[in-house]
């Protein structure tokens, strides 16, 4: 018969325990109530090597970034992130005094332009007939050529926005391209400065995952080798392990493209498993099956009718598993519920 786990735990609290190997002997009824639940151990494929935290990124041609064109205040969004836009979609309205003062200067440099051009005529002219100097036609030609580049870059600068219909004086902020919305850094109200990015658009449906490679797995990992992602990210294929190691992290980059990223966004962080061939003579086992004793990593195996401390080294670890050797084989039923109890027991000596 075996002391109640009340007694069992007791003796855990006493100082210098000492873990003895033997069987512990638990019927079922036993196991129930001490809340004992076992996995099998697995022989795989494959051996977790590493599980590393990574975040979630856009390609390097995958965001784009949507500058004001002309400085001002925001006045309200047209578009909200995550929208689905077109190339010319109009994303935020912005009231701006430098915008109107463009379309003025372009007004005036057309004028100019008109003018730079019929002069430079009359002295081409001139110059052709042996009336007038060649110099005179060259330096009216050069300015007619300089209005033109003022008229030119004013157009292009305007041509990224649409005039608001809705605010006079406030023009439309439109999408460069097709894409999905990203951020939108500038609420209604606030002051932005030409230039100052006001959206970035996602312009493709594949993203990628980063993180910080230990310099100790360099040497197992390349491009076109498979890694899991977690939560939601299923699979990722590795596009590149950096060779060059950070001086605070120690650590390489390594970029790998998910591929199925359709519950995954920019940003987010997961956990990145790396597997590696087995060892000859590992298993793979729960993670929570292991557990401390004596300094040691021990699992529990269900053996004729009891349970018995078996001590393993662990190779790696992974987010749900891990590589482990020791005298444990495939099929053996583990401990993953009521490791506390058993070691309670296994420490009293029962």
């Amino acid at each position: 018969m075996f002391r109640p786990l009340l007694i069992a735990t007791s003796v855990f609290m006493m100082a210098a325990p000492t873990v003895h190997s033997a069987q512990i002997a638990i019927s079922d009824a036993q196991a129930s109530r001490l809340g004992i639940v076992t996995a099998k151990a697995t022989v795989g494929d494959r051996q977790t090597l590493a599980t590393l935290p990574g975040r979630v990124t856009l390609p390097q041609d995958g965001a784009h970034l949507v500058a004001a064109a002309y400085a001002g205040t925001v006045r309200r969004y047209i578009a909200l992130e995550g929208a689905a836009v077109l190339k010319g979609t109009p994303i935020l309205s912005v009231e701006s005094p430098d915008y109107l003062a463009a379309k003025a200067a372009l007004a005036e440099q057309k004028a100019l332009y008109g003018k730079a051009q019929a002069a430079a005529k009359r002295a081409r002219l001139l110059a052709d007939e042996g009336i007038g100097a060649l110099a005179l036609a060259e330096a009216a030609e050069a300015e007619a050529h300089a209005v033109k580049a003022m008229v030119t870059s004013l157009q292009d600068r305007l041509a990224r926005v649409q005039p608001d219909p809705e605010t006079p004086g406030a023009y439309l902020l439109t999408a460069p391209l097709e894409g999905t919305l990203g951020s939108l850094p500038f609420a209604p109200g606030m002051q932005i400065a030409a230039s100052d990015i006001a959206a970035t658009l996602t312009t493709g449906s594949a993203f990628w995952v980063e993180a910080n490679l230990p310099a100790s797995l360099i040497g197992n990992m390349a491009p076109g080798q498979q890694v899991e992602v977690e939560p939601g990210g299923g699979t990722a294929t590795v596009l590149s392990v950096g060779r060059t190691i950070d001086p605070e992290s120690r650590a390489a980059t390594l970029r790998a493209r998910l591929d199925d990223a359709t519950r995954l966004a920019p940003g987010m962080l997961v956990r990145i498993t790396i597997y590696a061939a087995p060892a000859g003579n590992s298993v793979n086992v729960p993670r929570a099956a292991l557990i401390r004793l004596d300094g040691q990593d021990n699992v529990f195996v269900l053996r004729d009718g009891g349970f018995e401390p078996v001590p393993v080294t662990i190779l790696a670890r992974g987010a749900e598993a891990a590589s482990v050797t020791g005298p444990i084989a495939e099929g053996d039923q583990l401990a993953v519920g009521g490791l506390t109890e058993l070691k309670a027991l296994a420490l009293a000596g029962e």
